[in-house]
Protein backbone atom coordinates (compact mmCIF):
# COMPACT_ATOMS: atom_id res chain seq x y z
CA UNK A 1 0.00 0.00 0.00
CA UNK A 2 1.34 3.44 -0.92
CA UNK A 3 0.63 6.16 1.61
CA UNK A 4 0.05 9.72 0.38
CA UNK A 5 -0.10 13.02 2.22
CA UNK A 6 -1.68 15.86 0.21
CA UNK A 7 0.02 18.38 2.51
CA UNK A 8 3.43 16.80 2.06
CA UNK A 9 3.00 16.35 -1.68
CA UNK A 10 2.01 20.01 -2.13
CA UNK A 11 5.07 21.14 -0.23
CA UNK A 12 7.34 18.81 -2.18
CA UNK A 13 5.99 20.15 -5.46
CA UNK A 14 7.24 23.68 -4.73
CA UNK A 15 10.20 23.22 -2.38
CA UNK A 16 13.36 21.22 -1.99
CA UNK A 17 12.93 17.96 -0.02
CA UNK A 18 14.18 19.41 3.26
CA UNK A 19 12.22 22.66 3.02
CA UNK A 20 9.08 21.04 4.39
CA UNK A 21 10.77 20.40 7.75
CA UNK A 22 10.55 23.78 9.53
CA UNK A 23 12.40 22.47 12.56
CA UNK A 24 14.49 19.38 12.12
CA UNK A 25 13.28 16.21 13.78
CA UNK A 26 16.58 14.48 14.61
CA UNK A 27 18.05 15.51 17.98
CA UNK A 28 21.53 14.32 18.86
CA UNK A 29 21.72 12.22 22.03
CA UNK A 30 25.32 11.06 21.60
CA UNK A 31 27.88 11.50 18.85
CA UNK A 32 31.35 10.31 18.01
CA UNK A 33 33.72 11.00 15.14
CA UNK A 34 34.40 7.26 15.19
CA UNK A 35 30.76 6.25 14.88
CA UNK A 36 30.08 3.16 12.77
CA UNK A 37 26.30 3.16 13.14
CA UNK A 38 23.47 5.67 13.68
CA UNK A 39 20.71 4.71 16.12
CA UNK A 40 17.44 6.60 15.71
CA UNK A 41 14.94 6.42 18.59
CA UNK A 42 11.21 7.13 18.28
CA UNK A 43 9.28 8.00 21.47
CA UNK A 44 5.93 6.70 22.69
CA UNK A 45 2.57 8.46 22.29
CA UNK A 46 2.50 11.96 23.71
CA UNK A 47 6.24 11.97 24.37
CA UNK A 48 8.98 14.17 22.93
CA UNK A 49 12.61 13.63 22.02
CA UNK A 50 13.54 14.37 25.66
CA UNK A 51 11.97 11.00 26.53
CA UNK A 52 15.40 9.61 25.64
CA UNK A 53 17.49 12.17 27.56
CA UNK A 54 18.33 9.61 30.30
CA UNK A 55 20.16 7.58 27.62
CA UNK A 56 22.69 10.33 26.90
CA UNK A 57 25.52 8.91 28.98
CA UNK A 58 25.19 5.23 28.13
CA UNK A 59 26.92 5.02 24.76
CA UNK A 60 30.37 4.19 23.54
CA UNK A 61 32.42 5.68 20.72
CA UNK A 62 30.94 3.66 17.87
CA UNK A 63 27.39 5.09 17.80
CA UNK A 64 25.72 8.30 16.81
CA UNK A 65 22.39 8.36 18.63
CA UNK A 66 19.40 10.52 17.72
CA UNK A 67 15.96 10.98 19.24
CA UNK A 68 13.10 12.02 16.98
CA UNK A 69 11.15 15.17 17.80
CA UNK A 70 7.72 14.82 16.21
CA UNK A 71 5.51 17.84 15.36
CA UNK A 72 3.35 19.37 18.09
CA UNK A 73 5.75 19.06 21.02
CA UNK A 74 8.46 21.12 22.71
CA UNK A 75 10.16 23.38 20.13
CA UNK A 76 7.86 21.99 17.41
CA UNK A 77 4.76 22.82 19.45
CA UNK A 78 3.23 25.13 16.86
CA UNK A 79 3.59 22.71 13.94
CA UNK A 80 0.63 20.88 12.50
CA UNK A 81 0.33 17.27 13.60
CA UNK A 82 -0.22 14.60 10.94
CA UNK A 83 -3.35 12.54 10.40
CA UNK A 84 -1.54 9.54 8.89
CA UNK A 85 1.50 7.70 10.28
CA UNK A 86 2.87 7.15 6.78
CA UNK A 87 2.88 10.89 5.99
CA UNK A 88 4.52 11.64 9.33
CA UNK A 89 7.17 9.02 8.62
CA UNK A 90 7.89 10.51 5.18
CA UNK A 91 9.08 13.79 6.71
CA UNK A 92 11.41 11.93 9.09
CA UNK A 93 12.70 9.72 6.26
CA UNK A 94 13.48 12.76 4.11
CA UNK A 95 15.60 14.21 6.89
CA UNK A 96 17.39 10.93 7.57
CA UNK A 97 18.23 10.53 3.89
CA UNK A 98 19.52 14.11 3.78
CA UNK A 99 21.53 14.14 7.02
CA UNK A 100 22.66 10.53 7.36
CA UNK A 101 23.36 9.24 3.86
CA UNK A 102 26.35 7.05 4.77
CA UNK A 103 26.15 5.51 8.26
CA UNK A 104 24.29 2.20 8.63
CA UNK A 105 21.00 2.83 10.42
CA UNK A 106 19.37 1.09 13.35
CA UNK A 107 15.90 2.30 14.32
CA UNK A 108 14.21 1.75 17.66
CA UNK A 109 10.63 2.59 18.55
CA UNK A 110 8.79 2.23 21.83
CA UNK A 111 5.01 1.71 21.74
CA UNK A 112 3.58 4.29 19.28
CA UNK A 113 7.18 4.99 18.31
CA UNK A 114 7.50 1.42 17.00
CA UNK A 115 4.74 2.12 14.48
CA UNK A 116 6.40 5.36 13.31
CA UNK A 117 9.82 3.67 13.17
CA UNK A 118 8.40 0.91 10.95
CA UNK A 119 6.65 3.41 8.66
CA UNK A 120 9.88 5.41 8.46
CA UNK A 121 11.76 2.31 7.35
CA UNK A 122 9.24 1.80 4.54
CA UNK A 123 9.43 5.48 3.58
CA UNK A 124 13.23 5.27 3.32
CA UNK A 125 12.89 2.40 0.89
CA UNK A 126 10.43 4.41 -1.21
CA UNK A 127 13.12 7.10 -1.36
CA UNK A 128 15.51 4.44 -2.73
CA UNK A 129 17.57 4.70 0.45
CA UNK A 130 19.16 1.47 1.64
CA UNK A 131 16.88 1.59 4.68
CA UNK A 132 17.72 0.45 8.19
CA UNK A 133 20.12 -2.39 8.85
CA UNK A 134 18.11 -3.40 11.92
CA UNK A 135 14.77 -2.50 13.53
CA UNK A 136 14.02 -2.87 17.23
CA UNK A 137 10.44 -2.51 18.49
CA UNK A 138 9.07 -2.61 22.01
CA UNK A 139 5.59 -2.61 23.55
CA UNK A 140 3.66 -2.41 20.26
CA UNK A 141 2.07 -5.31 18.44
CA UNK A 142 2.62 -5.64 14.69
CA UNK A 143 0.92 -2.99 12.53
CA UNK A 144 -1.34 -5.45 10.72
CA UNK A 145 -3.04 -6.43 14.00
CA UNK A 146 -5.88 -4.40 15.57
CA UNK A 147 -4.54 -2.43 18.51
CA UNK A 148 -6.35 -0.74 21.38
CA UNK A 149 -4.32 1.02 24.05
CA UNK A 150 -7.28 1.29 26.41
CA UNK A 151 -7.25 5.06 26.00
CA UNK A 152 -9.50 6.75 23.46
CA UNK A 153 -8.93 10.12 21.82
CA UNK A 154 -12.59 10.92 22.53
CA UNK A 155 -12.16 10.63 26.31
CA UNK A 156 -12.71 13.86 28.21
CA UNK A 157 -9.79 15.18 30.23
CA UNK A 158 -10.84 13.60 33.53
CA UNK A 159 -11.36 10.17 32.00
CA UNK A 160 -8.07 10.42 30.12
CA UNK A 161 -6.21 11.32 33.31
CA UNK A 162 -7.83 8.42 35.18
CA UNK A 163 -6.83 6.07 32.39
CA UNK A 164 -3.24 7.29 32.44
CA UNK A 165 -3.13 6.91 36.21
CA UNK A 166 -4.48 3.35 35.97
CA UNK A 167 -1.69 2.58 33.50
CA UNK A 168 0.88 3.87 36.04
CA UNK A 169 1.83 6.68 33.67
CA UNK A 170 5.16 8.39 34.30
CA UNK A 171 5.95 11.13 35.20
CA UNK A 172 2.96 11.09 37.54
CA UNK A 173 3.57 14.73 38.50
CA UNK A 174 2.41 15.75 35.03
CA UNK A 175 -1.10 14.47 35.76
CA UNK A 176 -1.50 17.07 38.49
CA UNK A 177 -0.17 20.01 36.51
CA UNK A 178 -3.01 21.75 34.66
CA UNK A 179 -0.71 23.90 32.51
CA UNK A 180 1.32 20.94 31.28
CA UNK A 181 -1.81 18.87 30.69
CA UNK A 182 -3.21 21.58 28.40
CA UNK A 183 -0.17 21.06 26.17
CA UNK A 184 0.18 17.30 26.61
CA UNK A 185 -3.36 15.97 26.14
CA UNK A 186 -3.95 17.30 22.58
CA UNK A 187 -0.66 15.72 21.46
CA UNK A 188 -1.56 12.44 23.17
CA UNK A 189 -5.00 12.40 21.55
CA UNK A 190 -3.50 12.97 18.12
CA UNK A 191 -1.01 10.14 18.63
CA UNK A 192 -3.75 7.82 19.91
CA UNK A 193 -5.73 8.35 16.71
CA UNK A 194 -2.67 7.35 14.66
CA UNK A 195 -1.73 4.47 16.93
CA UNK A 196 -5.11 2.85 17.51
CA UNK A 197 -6.54 3.51 14.07
CA UNK A 198 -3.62 2.23 12.04
CA UNK A 199 -4.12 -1.32 10.82
CA UNK A 200 -2.31 -2.14 7.60
CA UNK A 201 -1.83 -5.43 5.89
CA UNK A 202 1.79 -6.52 5.65
CA UNK A 203 3.63 -4.38 3.11
CA UNK A 204 6.45 -5.72 1.03
CA UNK A 205 8.48 -7.32 3.84
CA UNK A 206 11.65 -5.62 4.94
CA UNK A 207 14.91 -7.44 4.41
CA UNK A 208 16.60 -6.31 7.62
CA UNK A 209 16.43 -8.15 10.96
CA UNK A 210 13.62 -7.20 13.35
CA UNK A 211 14.10 -7.60 17.09
CA UNK A 212 11.13 -7.41 19.46
CA UNK A 213 11.36 -6.38 23.10
CA UNK A 214 8.35 -7.69 24.99
CA UNK A 215 7.41 -7.61 28.66
CA UNK A 216 5.80 -10.71 30.10
CA UNK A 217 3.29 -8.57 32.05
CA UNK A 218 2.60 -6.11 29.23
CA UNK A 219 -1.14 -6.54 28.69
CA UNK A 220 -1.21 -4.37 25.55
CA UNK A 221 1.69 -6.03 23.73
CA UNK A 222 2.31 -9.47 25.27
CA UNK A 223 5.08 -11.64 23.78
CA UNK A 224 2.72 -13.89 21.80
CA UNK A 225 1.18 -10.91 19.98
CA UNK A 226 4.57 -9.28 19.42
CA UNK A 227 5.43 -12.35 17.35
CA UNK A 228 3.31 -10.87 14.57
CA UNK A 229 6.25 -8.66 13.60
CA UNK A 230 7.84 -11.71 11.94
CA UNK A 231 5.46 -11.16 9.00
CA UNK A 232 7.11 -7.82 8.23
CA UNK A 233 10.61 -9.05 7.46
CA UNK A 234 12.31 -11.76 5.45
CA UNK A 235 15.40 -11.15 7.54
CA UNK A 236 16.31 -12.56 10.91
CA UNK A 237 13.62 -12.37 13.58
Amino acid sequence: MTLHSPRLEAEQASHSPMANVSVRALRSIASSNRARVALICFPCAGASASFYDPWRHHWGETEDVYAVQLPGREDRFGEQRFACPGALAETVALEIADRLPDLPLVVFGHSFGALVAFETALALLRLEHTGPHHILVSSRIAPHLPFNSGLQATFDDNRMIRGLSDMEFEPRALLGNADLLRMFLPVLRSDLILNDGSTRGPAQPLSCPVTIIAGTVDRLAPPHLMQGWRHHTVGKF
